[in-house]
């Protein structure tokens, strides 16, 4: 392959790493001080997002972060929200 052809490939595995760190960091983040859900519910997140690392930030990213903050947004409730983080 030529120069150009790995510059996208080095540069997603330079940036791919560090950028799911943070949203690993970020999703936890949420899971503590924001996420809604009933216990039993926040106690199987918890376990994916433990065990999964980052494909578990990126299924809880997915499947609980995003409708909970289009629900928010739905409601005009994000502000609120955004005063909490």
């Amino acid at each position: 392959m030529s120069f150009w052809h790995r510059l996208p490939w080095g540069l997603l595995g330079v940036v791919g790493p560090v950028a799911l760190f943070f949203l690993w960091m970020g999703m936890g983040r949420y899971w503590f001080r924001l996420d809604r859900s009933q216990p039993w519910v926040k106690k199987v997140w918890l376990a994916v997002l433990v065990f999964g690392i980052w494909y578990g930030a990126c299924t809880y990213y997915f499947f609980a972060y995003l409708p909970q903050i289009r629900q928010r947004i739905r409601a005009g409730n994000l502000k609120a929200a955004e005063k909490n983080i």
